[in-house]
């Protein structure tokens, strides 16, 4: 007989516990508004006279300065051979 008392009150504990959710779901609480945090951006192209030294010194100085390297690209077409753009982000 004990399995028939517990069948029943474990079906009205799933019913109540899902009645419960729903309730919730239907009055969720607002989410925190994120704040977006604004960035300046650099580019900072390599000069045909320079090589790596040079332009880590260059890195290096920027990075004291809060700036923070986020891409290296081949530069366009036409300039240096090898010569590459470094772009870099700070916060405001």
């Amino acid at each position: 007989m004990k399995p028939i008392i517990i069948a029943p009150l474990f079906a009205a504990a799933v019913l109540l516990g899902n009645a419960f959710n729903s309730l919730a779901a239907d009055d969720p609480a607002p989410a925190p508004k994120k704040q977006v945090q604004p960035w300046e951006h650099l580019a900072l192209p390599q000069k045909a006279d320079e090589g790596i030294p040079k332009i880590a010194a260059k890195i290096n100085d920027l990075g004291r300065k809060g700036w923070e390297l986020v891409a290296v690209a081949d530069s366009s077409p036409g300039s240096v051979p090898g010569a590459k753009t470094y772009y870099f982000k700070r916060p405001l």
